[in-house]
């Protein structure tokens, strides 16, 4: 009986040292389309996660990353436990430093105040992408769309999918510049690489919740078993995704062999 007490004990203790460890996730892409090479941080699904120690982790490995922009990529309050002044202080630190842009998760869009929430956001000096394209700088472009959520409760994956196919299909995109989209869902990889994106950061996954050996990540928010795509970088045809495992949880409290991850993406000028 000790020893299962014991056991126990043990196993709720790795498991929240684990929900509080930070992993850094880096990647290095090459592209002759950019002027100069970038680095960017991506943040997902923070989920007002309030712990202070974590919080100050993650800020203090942005600021010794020292990226040129960072990508926020919806989720970054919970709609169960909503807590928008967690995830506004929290950005309040980053903005003062670092031009960020954020689009919308599922999440935002079962929170009534969110309009209150996004004015906060704009006050703050962060661009809410609503649909929209920007060039950032010279040889980059970047697009962002809202969460299908945005369009009502109850979309079927094909509904989401002619979604983003009518905004790509409304979208201009410079062929001379460096494409990224930023979404929250990384389910439409195969839809993205039909038009000429080069990088989508994305989110939404969890990296899986649980990660097995072999078999990988185990559950996915929707609760299908074995996602794919749950984390890290796929490439169909010319276009490179990178999935964020997510600085946060939701219902379902709990990681194994899944921790947390800041996503750094390198940028390099290919000469």
């Amino acid at each position: 009986m000790y020893f299962i007490l014991l056991a126990l004990v043990l196993a709720g203790l790795l498991i929240y040292r684990e929900n509080q460890s930070l992993a850094l996730s880096r990647y290095q892409i090459k592209s002759k389309k950019i002027s100069r090479s970038l680095k960017i941080c991506q943040i997902s699904d923070f989920h007002n996660h309030d712990h202070r120690g974590f919080q100050e982790k993650v800020y203090r490995a942005i600021c010794q990353e020292d990226p040129d922009y960072i990508f926020l990529t919806g989720d970054l309050v919970d709609s169960r436990k909503t807590k928008p002044e967690v995830t506004l202080n929290f950005l309040k630190r980053l903005v003062v430093h670092y031009p960020c842009y954020y689009v919308t998760g599922n999440h935002e869009h079962r929170i009534k105040d969110l309009e209150k929430i996004h004015q906060a956001y704009r006050d703050l000096g962060i661009h809410i992408l609503d649909n929209e394209s920007l060039v950032l700088e010279e040889g980059l472009e970047l697009h962002g769309f809202q969460d299908p959520r945005s369009q009502g409760r109850g979309l079927s994956k094909k509904d989401m999918e002619d979604y983003y196919r009518k905004l790509l299909d409304q979208a201009s995109f410079d062929p001379q510049a460096y494409q990224v989209l930023l979404v929250h869902r990384p389910d439409f990889l195969s839809l993205f690489a039909s038009y000429p994106l080069d990088l989508v950061l994305a989110g939404h996954l969890h990296g899986g919740q649980i990660r097995l050996p072999i078999l990988g990540p185990l559950l996915s928010p929707y609760g299908e078993f074995f996602p794919q795509g749950a984390q890290g970088m796929q490439k169909l045809k010319e276009t490179r995704q990178i999935t964020s495992r997510g600085l946060g949880n939701s219902s379902f409290p709990i990681r194994i062999n899944n921790p947390p991850d800041l996503v750094v993406v390198s940028l390099e000028k290919e000469k």
